[in-house]
């Protein structure tokens, strides 16, 4: 087990040293939580060991202040990108030499490269305070999932600004990742691994975590065994190990039966009574109405409202209802 972890730990660990590098390259802007690399580090403790070295300046306590109530996350026009190609790409060498060594198919080759850009998100810029829970609703398609990915820092986005305070974790697929020939519990130590979370916490809490899951003795059961239901309970089961400071949800809290879907609303609850800061998409208005203080209304990629819940809800349910209507006359 401990061998486990400590791969997919290693896997975490150079994944998010690699992305911070390309986050340089492309200048753009990061989260203040990143650590520091070993050598600073080292650096800077041998200053803070040297009695000769200057006390650095205490804060004045207003920017204290000001740094404590600034939002966890901050978007102003933030924009995600994908190229949608409609022709494949030559899978041969043969069909590459042939697009490298005749003139006429250059034109044709590089504009199968490029492709037609299809903006997901766009213009989008919102502020998420602290102990604050924002919705996130909209039709399939209309790009909740990439702006959610977007403010964990799984995408970077192609324009606009973007800053994250404190930690963030994110469950946006449930059972991502799961290794079919490995036990449950086994892959509640993998999956944990990956998200970061210390062994300590994994070793105190993973009890609670398969009481919590109801599998009962299946969690000593290879996971190809298991049914989509008990996939989605025990990889919403891992959210009793996370512990940031913002979570991300993407429509996980309508997994398993009518008692696990309340015990889910509890582990939300919980997040709240913490003070977490936490951002939901989903397609249940009454999960929205019941635990959101404001909601973002996505369409096509644009925000299309913002503000209190019931009102957005409702609004969103008649256009709903209008375009229901249009397609039912259509037919």
């Amino acid at each position: 087990m401990a061998a486990v972890y400590g791969i997919a730990s290693d896997l975490e660990t150079r994944t998010r040293y690699s992305g911070r590098t390309m986050s340089q390259r492309e200048g753009q802007a990061r989260s203040s939580t990143d650590p520091a690399p070993p050598a600073v580090a080292a650096v800077a403790s041998a200053l803070a060991a040297d009695p000769r070295s200057p006390a650095p300046a205490s804060a004045p306590a207003s920017a204290s202040a000001a740094v404590g109530d600034a939002p966890l996350i901050e978007a102003e026009e933030i924009g995600v990108r994908y190229v949608v190609r409609h022709e494949r790409a030559n899978a041969t060498l043969r069909g590459a030499m042939v697009d490298v060594l005749d003139p006429r198919r250059w034109r044709d080759a590089a504009d199968r490269r490029a492709g037609r850009a299809h903006w997901a998100v766009r213009g989008v810029s919102l502020a998420l305070g602290r102990g604050e829970v924002l919705g996130v609703v909209g039709r399939n398609g209309a790009g909740k999932t990439t702006l959610l990915q977007a403010l964990a820092g799984i995408f970077v986005p192609d324009e606009g600004r973007l800053l994250r305070r404190g930690s963030v974790s994110c469950l946006l697929s449930l059972g991502a990742g799961w290794n079919g020939h490995l036990t449950g519990r086994e892959n509640v130590w993998l999956n944990a691994a990956v998200l970061g979370i210390p062994k300590a916490r994994i070793v105190d809490q993973l009890e609670q975590v398969v009481a919590f899951s109801d599998l009962g003795a299946f969690i000593d059961a290879p996971v190809r065994t298991y049914s989509a239901g008990m996939r989605a309970r025990l990889g919403f089961s891992v959210a009793l190990l996370v512990d940031p400071e913002v979570v991300i949800l993407d429509e996980i809290l309508r997994v398993g039966d009518a008692s696990f879907r309340e015990k889910a609303g509890s582990i939300l609850d919980r997040f709240r009574a913490a003070g977490k800061s936490i951002v939901l998409a989903s397609h249940s208005m009454e999960i929205v109405r019941r635990h959101c203080d404001r909601v973002l209304w996505l369409d096509r990629g644009r925000v299309h409202a913002l503000g209190g819940p019931l009102e957005v809800t409702a609004a969103y349910l008649e256009d709903a209802k209008r375009e229901q209507d249009r397609l039912g006359a259509a037919l």
